[in-house]
């Protein structure tokens, strides 16, 4: 198993922000099973691309990690909401007979290197070739960003028993301390005076799914397809994380299965 902490190259594209964001480089260290820094602990990638548009109510500003995670989010009023502390957010494939491929940010294993832009679409196979992920961000109508998805069974092989996750650590509005509220299909966390945040939401409803709030430590520990320590909703006062995730099931060879997911306002 193929197992790498990241540290994101110098260089890469900077994001503009309607205001500063504390930066500090260097590498990932030691991080608490409950709490975590106020300043990121880690050098910024944009290197898959970043958008930002409107102002007041309508701002959106968004970066995307050379890897396919969104590593800085900002909507409407409220300030930074996934960069803060040490960063969390990212993705896990697991399968039948295969390790768990997964990029959180802070970890990442059993991927293979990282090809194309947000808009374009940034595509990764796991190390044993047996499947691509392709992903494409993009601005959505509720002035948030879409993530679309694309699975795809690149073996010869029906592959089973697949699953799939989205996992962030939620830092609404430039804090640690929030509040949070889960559904079946979506995650709210509110953070700072006035309460204000960010929303992860499922969009593919075909497809069996169930979104939950989890422990900052769920979230950071070695991601599963699973939750790690779920929380049940409401939870305020504490540093929380949200997943969603889905059952594939199986795929023929060739076959490709599509899961949509937005990061939006709340």
């Amino acid at each position: 198993m193929s197992i790498k902490f990241r540290v994101a190259a110098a260089g890469v594209a900077a994001l503009s922000l309607a205001a500063p964001l504390a930066l500090a480089g260097g590498a990932q260290g030691a991080k608490p099973a409950t709490t975590q820094p106020s300043v990121s602990t880690k050098l910024l990638n944009c290197g898959g691309g970043t958008n930002t548009s409107g102002a007041g109510a309508a701002f959106l500003s968004y970066c995307v990690s050379s890897e396919g995670n969104v590593a800085s989010f900002r909507a409407g009023v409220a300030g930074e909401s996934i960069n803060v502390g040490t960063p969390v957010e990212g993705y896990a494939l697991c399968y039948t007979g295969g390790p768990v491929a997964y990029d959180i940010m802070s970890s990442a294993a059993n991927w293979g290197p990282p090809s194309g832009t947000a808009a374009a679409g940034i595509s990764r196979t796991t190390l044993d070739g047996k499947f691509k992920l392709t992903q494409v961000f993009a601005k959505d109508a509720s002035g948030g960003v879409r993530i679309t998805i694309t699975l795809r069974n690149n073996s010869a092989l029906v592959q089973t028993g697949i699953k799939f996750s989205r996992v962030v650590d939620f830092d609404a509005n430039n804090t640690t301390t929030n509040q949070a509220v889960g559904g079946p299909d979506s995650v709210t966390a509110l953070g700072g005076t006035p309460a204000l945040g960010v929303t992860l939401k499922n969009l593919s409803f075909p497809l069996v799914h169930a979104a939950g709030i989890e422990t900052f430590g769920g979230v950071f520990a070695t991601p599963t397809c699973a939750p790690v320590a779920p929380l049940a909703s409401p939870q305020a006062g504490t540093d929380l994380g949200a997943r969603i995730d889905y059952t594939i099931g199986n795929l023929n060879p060739g076959i490709s299965k599509v899961i949509k997911v937005l990061y939006t306002r709340a």
